[in-house]
């Protein structure tokens, strides 16, 4: 996995912080990806609960 970006995000779950950054993607340019359920430091999968 690439490192963490003006267009890349990894996310350990979904909080408030996250809404605002999807809001941000989906009104920048370029948008970008947000992977749910990934540690950010070492991009290692996560069980994701509902």
């Amino acid at each position: 996995m690439v490192n963490e970006d003006g267009g890349i995000e990894y996310k350990r779950e979904l909080t408030n912080r996250l809404k605002r950054e999807i809001v941000s993607f989906l009104n920048s340019q370029n948008g970008g990806i947000i992977y749910l359920g990934v540690d950010d430091k070492t991009h290692e999968g996560l069980n994701v609960s509902e």
